[in-house]
């Protein structure tokens, strides 16, 4: 996975200027996976219109550099290598950034306009930087981003992390702008909207909870708890039956 991420544009285009990383999960092996069910079902649906049968054919070169298509678009326009910029959106827009508080706790805001600006300033105890003639407007909040970062980042640290989203979401028309926790892995487990939509369910053994299946469809029932990975040869006779093999020597070899 991380040699097709490295092929494919993900790493040249993730990370900070000075060292470009891969993406955390399996993101190429994962992506393959998506767009080949994608296929198969384009596929099987062209069988029921057309009678014919397809070969469904995906790389994983091809999934990941699929995603890139914005940057291989402004790379295409400029000539120029889509920059590094960490937590930092490219495309012009300040504050989108990370934000720590109290404890090491982060969270990420994304405010595109000048009522998202003033309000978050507001809110956080900062009313002063949104007066303040070098951030007055989006360009010159860009192109001074590393200067306010420090500014906003020295009042978040102060607040507590849920206290300071709870403010945040209250805001309202056109001073609302988006706001999340960045969650760790254990925030995830008790996650209330990951319970509320069963992405935890218990395995039948009990030890611990799998990733459930993102796709809702109505009307279709889900398990509320996941079945075990099957033992050596547990499902030997009734695969042999299913499929009209002779049952000969009994179990799994």
């Amino acid at each position: 996975d991380t040699i097709v991420q490295g092929m494919s544009g993900f790493i040249a285009s993730t990370g900070f200027a000075d060292k470009p990383v891969k993406v955390g999960t399996t993101v190429s092996d994962l992506l393959a996976g998506v767009y080949c069910a994608t296929g198969i079902l384009a596929a099987l649906h062209q069988r029921h219109r057309t009678g014919e049968g397809s070969r469904v054919d995906i790389s994983m070169l091809g999934a990941s550099f699929a995603f890139h298509a914005r940057e291989m678009a402004g790379f295409e326009l400029s000539g120029q290598e889509p920059p590094r910029t960490g937590n930092v959106s490219p495309i012009g827009v300040y504050p989108f950034d990370v934000f720590e508080c109290r404890g090491g706790k982060c969270f990420s805001v994304f405010c595109s306009f000048d009522d998202h600006f003033n309000a978050f300033c507001r809110v956080i105890g900062a009313p002063e930087l949104a007066s303040d003639s070098r951030f007055a407007t989006k360009e010159a909040r860009w192109e001074r981003h590393g200067e306010l970062e420090s500014l906003i980042s020295d009042r978040t640290r102060t607040w507590d992390r849920e206290e300071l989203l709870k403010q945040l979401l209250l805001l309202r028309g056109t001073e609302a702008f988006p706001a999340g926790p960045v969650n760790t892995f254990a925030d995830l487990h008790r996650d209330p909207q990951l319970q509320h939509r069963h992405m935890l369910t218990p395995r039948k053994g009990g030890a611990f909870q799998a990733v459930g299946n993102p796709i809702k469809i109505s009307g279709h029932w889900e398990d509320k708890v996941s079945q075990d990975a099957p033992t050596l040869g547990q499902h030997d006779s009734a695969l042999r039956k299913e499929f009209g093999a002779a049952m000969a020597g009994g179990g799994a070899r």
